[in-house]
């Protein structure tokens, strides 16, 4: 890529503005170089040295420094001038990566995401399924993993996006909304709360209950179920004998006689158990599913089709994504 005109032009190239924003995201070379190989489509690695001296070898060319070490650590940061000339390096790298994936061969390739089991057994079949049908040619990885996994493994590198069940921690990678759905009490077939006309929470709290907690690192997800009868003023203490972040495992239990169980009405979408679903409204809330990708993640054809094969509520999204508007 050549730069600037008359008796000084310089050429650099994407290899290194790359380098510069792994640096960047990662904070390590060893770090950087390790993010960088799980991106690569050869799978090739490449040492962190090498990556320090493409950053040299693009300081030398603009005559500035880009980076700094952290005394008595390997972490650096980047320089006022090293942030500044960020901003151009992720949107010509977005474009070069553009430019290649228009021109590039898209009978083979790979796309890769992960998500919760839950999401993944009731969510995602006929999407992969239709996926297939399109886009054959291309491999689908899809990974299982617990709600903060996930968030690890986007910031990695490591899967192309994933599909979480909160925003990030940090402001480092996009977060949209594609799903959001409340709670239900499942019950053994021919339960008494079925036979009620309107039951309510009042009702719940004379039987063993079951609680999913979509996310046990998360306090607030049990918080919820708690405040839920205080707002309802319920006069008993809730009878909850088991909380659990495996949906499949508490309608085996609540067909088993065990208990009626608090589920997201994601995990009832389909049934394979001999169960009854009740529904009481918002008293514990919604849980949510978002696409969580990094900013600077080329968006591929391939991942674009099976966006949409989500929810067409993407496309918005992607269509400022490909006119290079992030966020």
């Amino acid at each position: 890529m050549l730069f600037g005109a008359g008796a000084d032009p310089f050429i650099m190239n994407d290899r290194q503005l790359e380098a510069l924003i792994y640096l960047s995201r990662c904070g390590t070379f060893k770090e950087a170089a390790r993010s960088l190989y799980h991106d690569s489509d050869e799978n090739e690695y490449v040492t962190p040295e090498a990556l320090q001296y493409r950053i040299r070898a693009l300081e030398e060319e603009l005559g500035i420094s880009l980076y700094k070490k952290r005394q008595g650590t390997s972490r650096v940061t980047l320089t006022r001038e090293g942030h500044l000339f960020l901003n151009e390096a992720i949107t010509i790298h977005q474009r070069m990566q553009r430019w290649r994936s228009m021109f590039a061969e898209s009978t083979r390739g790979k796309l890769s995401f992960a998500a919760t089991e839950l999401v993944i057994m009731h969510r995602l079949p006929e999407p992969v399924r239709l996926f297939h049908e399109r886009l054959p040619q291309i491999e689908l990885v899809v990974k299982a993993a617990s709600p903060e996994n996930i968030e690890a493994k986007v910031r990695s590198g490591e899967v192309d996006f994933g599909l979480a069940t909160h925003p990030p921690e940090g402001d480092d990678l996009e977060y949209v909304v594609w799903k959001r759905s409340g709670f239900v009490v499942i019950t053994p077939r021919g339960h008494e709360l079925t036979r009620m006309e309107k039951p309510a929470l009042q009702d719940l709290v004379h039987f063993p209950l079951i609680v999913l907690l979509p996310d046990p690192s998360r306090s607030d997800d049990r918080a919820r179920v708690d405040a839920a009868f205080r707002r309802a003023e319920v006069n008993h203490t809730p009878n909850i004998v088991l909380e659990t972040s495996n949906s499949e495992l508490i309608k085996t239990f609540v067909e088993a006689g065990i208990g009626v169980g608090i589920v997201a009405e994601t995990s009832v979408l389909t049934l394979r158990h001999e169960i009854d679903v009740v529904r009481m409204g918002d008293e514990f809330g919604q849980t949510e599913v978002g696409l969580l990708v990094r900013e600077e993640k080329l968006i591929t054809r391939a991942m674009r089709e099976f966006l949409l094969l989500l929810s067409d509520t993407f496309e918005p999204w992607l269509e400022k994504r490909e006119n290079g508007h992030r966020r």
